[in-house]
């Protein structure tokens, strides 16, 4: 019997066990680098808000080998449960980046997943930025075979089911798992892939928080048990009873390979700019580009439509989470002129000036829009105001998309602006400046010193 299967997994499995840094083209380091960094300052900045402080308590009462530190706190615990911590932290802010074209919050489950194992082994920076780059590729391969669109039909959260195996893989790969035991490892995360879209029902977000530090820790799981001697189904990609029945209906092996070790995925991730559902993102750009060439103010705007893609349309039409509430959001910044976490607090949720403007938003699923996406999430906003004018803009790349990416200074202040209160200055800035030199660390261990307050 063949114990890594045939195919598509094969070929995944031999490619993944035979990446090394040196393949790596520079843009996709810069890049492994950039997300690196901005994943940790969303994890910092989480820490100090209820949901990064309640995993925290959570999986400090766990107990534990401290081998992985939580980061923004004095705890460590294992690998596992490190990765379940940090991971649920990466995605509070709604300010981790998004693979587009996949619909997947990938850097939220595989930066958390694969430091823990990095801190745990004691690996280097090159060696990091390697499984991080790879773990892109799997993940968001494996969501492009199977069709993000099909996974939400069926319920199914894409980040949580195929970050799952991103992590693994990730993790395999730090671990140095030959083909035979990547292959099992694959086979382990099949067995946890999970993840349902019901989130999109709870106004806070501590159940989306949640579906990130879940594949974290599973894929983790996976790696780690497949290191240890556990085997699987070999195929779990393309095999008999395979994630394409179970996940989505579509029989997309090929894509899983399709431009393997040419196309790197971190390259198509888009960094985040407001924390807020990406749908909104461009809308948000295009109405304070609007509001700016018009000299308009929030109290002369009559009515607003926003036309984004008709899958995107019902997830943030007036969606119960306040992230993903298109109308609030709008509203929101075009009266206080910036999007920033407070905006979710319960006194600017019950903003009278925010609330009337919301009501006055309405979104529109627009066939124009849903012909371009995945690989465009753009939007249109019309604007109509009470002195009778009607104006319009079409955006179809909002800032931190690959097409119209944050600046080295943007990203570093980001960084800064989420962490500095948690660490302080000091740590703050030699943080980013061994993240952005990261191939030249010896030892992840001495980076995750650093994440402690």
């Amino acid at each position: 019997m063949n114990k890594v299967g045939n195919g598509e997994t094969r070929k995944l499995v031999e490619y993944a066990v035979g990446t090394s840094f040196e393949h790596l083209p520079q843009e996709a380091v810069k890049m492994a680098k950039y997300v690196f960094l901005d994943t940790l300052g969303v994890i910092i900045g989480a820490s100090k808000f209820s949901t990064g402080q309640n995993i925290t308590s959570f999986v400090s009462s766990l107990g534990g080998v401290p081998e992985s530190t939580i980061i923004g706190s004095i705890r460590k615990t294992d690998a596992i449960n490190a990765a379940l911590a940090n991971g649920t932290m990466a995605h509070d802010l709604e300010l981790d980046d998004i693979h587009l074209a996949s619909c997947t919050h990938a850097a939220a489950v595989l930066v958390p997943a694969l430091l823990a194992v990095a801190e745990k082994v004691g690996c280097s920076g090159k060696e990091f930025i390697n499984a991080l780059v790879l773990a892109y590729d799997i993940e968001c391969r494996i969501s492009l075979a199977l069709d993000s669109t099909l996974q939400y039909a069926r319920s199914f959260h894409p980040t949580s089911v195929c970050g799952t195996f991103g992590a693994a893989a990730g993790a395999a790969k730090i671990l140095g798992l030959d083909e035979q035991r990547y292959a099992y490892c694959l086979g382990l995360a099949g067995s946890q892939a999970c993840g349902i879209n019901a989130w999109e029902n709870e106004p806070d977000h501590y159940m989306k928080s949640f579906q990130t530090g879940v594949p974290a820790r599973n894929g983790v799981t996976a790696a780690l048990l497949a290191a240890n001697g556990f085997t699987a189904a070999p195929a779990v990609l393309d095999g008999k009873f395979n994630i394409f029945d179970a996940f989505s209906g579509a029989y997309s092996f090929p894509t899983l390979i399709e431009e393997l070790g040419t196309r790197y995925e971190i390259m198509r991730t888009a960094i985040k700019k407001y924390p807020c559902c990406r749908y909104i993102h461009a809308p948000l750009d295009a109405m304070f580009e609007l509001m700016k060439e018009e000299n308009l103010t929030a109290s002369q705007i009559k009515e607003m439509v926003v036309h984004i893609s008709e899958t995107g349309a019902p997830i943030i039409n007036r969606n119960e989470l306040y992230s993903h509430n298109c109308q609030y959001n709008m509203a929101m910044a075009a009266i206080y002129g910036k999007v920033e976490g407070i905006q979710y607090s319960s006194e600017r949720r019950n903003d009278s000036q925010i609330l009337d403007l919301a009501d006055r938003i309405s979104v529109v699923g627009d066939k124009v829009m849903e012909d371009v996406y995945p690989e465009v999430w753009g939007g249109i906003v019309e604007i109509f105001t009470h002195d009778g004018r009607h104006l319009t803009k079409r955006l179809d790349y909002a800032k931190g998309s690959p097409e119209n990416p944050l600046d080295d200074k943007e990203i570093v202040d980001k960084f800064t602006n989420l962490s500095i209160e948690v660490l302080g200055e000091e740590k703050v800035l030699r943080i980013c400046e061994k993240c952005l030199n990261l191939e030249v660390v010896s030892n992840m261990r001495d980076l995750c010193k650093l994440l402690v307050p």
